[in-house]
């Protein structure tokens, strides 16, 4: 089955993958047989993965709430890409005997949907592959924590931005680890390690009512956000979700948002505070 990607030009103005720089660009595996080839195109998504780290650098999806066709969710099973080599991608053994969940960074209710029914069940089922998924704490995944506050706004900032901003229900959304040297390691129970990453962003773009260009930049963290931004010391084991601007994404990812909506998302962002820390989804600022 031919996979079509992701649709830079689904939200009526340019918005592609970002482009990829320094390390991530340096470390972005290829495709089998296709040495020039970085981007693994699935239904309604795409993402880069990054053969040091075995997963991915940044996953992307475009989101239609209105379409006429969802998937439920069925039985789990996630399976290797066969277009890149196997042994670089995280697979089952980083997620047994461990309190480590098969995290999407592609949230299966995101892609899920299609004009039929037919293109709905492609699009869930592909975000199934090995490569479009990190390691992630269980109270993380789950939000099954009592100080989870800042994981359970994170799971809902898609529904929030689509019923309060976006024109035509449509989102193009681009979610990922953000990398560091300091990230811990779990062990896998055939003795292997793999380094998971502490925080995770997300972009979502969209189209405002009055046609123009609009975003929002996330980090998911349990540390103190770096830069000259002052936040309070987060706890261990206690996420935050803060709303930051698109540069800090960009730099802390090692990515660069381009096309025709980029400059105008930048400029916008010059108005905006450096950062918020999320108490509840009120305080988004679109």
């Amino acid at each position: 089955v031919e996979r079509p990607g992701f649709d830079p030009d689904f939200l009526g103005f340019s918005c592609p993958m970002p482009k990829l720089v320094g390390l991530a660009k340096q470390q972005a595996a290829t495709l089998i047989g296709k040495p020039k080839q970085t981007e693994l195109k699935y239904f309604h998504s795409s993402l880069y993965f990054n053969k040091v780290r075995r997963l991915a650098i940044v996953a992307a999806v475009n989101y239609n709430g209105r379409a006429p066709f969802t998937q439920l969710r069925g039985t789990d099973k996630w399976y290797y890409d066969p277009r890149i080599d196997e042994s670089i991608q995280a697979g089952e053994e980083f997620y047994a005997a461990n309190d480590f969940d098969r995290g999407h960074l592609v949230r299966r209710a995101d892609a899920g949907w299609g004009e039929t029914a037919e293109e709905a069940l492609h699009a869930n089922d592909d975000t199934f592959f090995f490569t479009n998924c990190s390691p992630q704490h269980e109270v993380f995944n789950q939000g099954i924590s009592k100080r989870s506050k800042g994981i359970q706004l994170w799971g809902k900032l898609e529904e929030h931005i689509q019923s309060e901003a976006a024109k035509d229900g449509k989102l193009s959304i681009f979610n990922g680890p953000i990398f560091s040297s300091g990230d811990r390691s779990v062990v896998s129970n055939k003795g292997n390690k793999l380094k998971v990453p502490d925080q995770f962003f997300k972009v979502v773009a969209y189209q405002k009512a009055d046609g123009k260009p609009g975003y929002a930049a996330f980090i998911l963290t349990q540390k103190a956000f770096i830069g000259n931004i002052t936040v309070e010391e987060f706890s261990v084991g206690e996420f935050k979700t803060v709303q930051v601007k698109l540069q800090d994404v960009e730099n802390a990812a090692m990515l660069r948002f381009t096309g025709a909506s980029a400059l105008e998302l930048l400029e916008s962002a010059d108005d905006t505070p450096d950062a918020v820390v999320l108490e509840s989804l009120s305080d988004v600022i679109l």
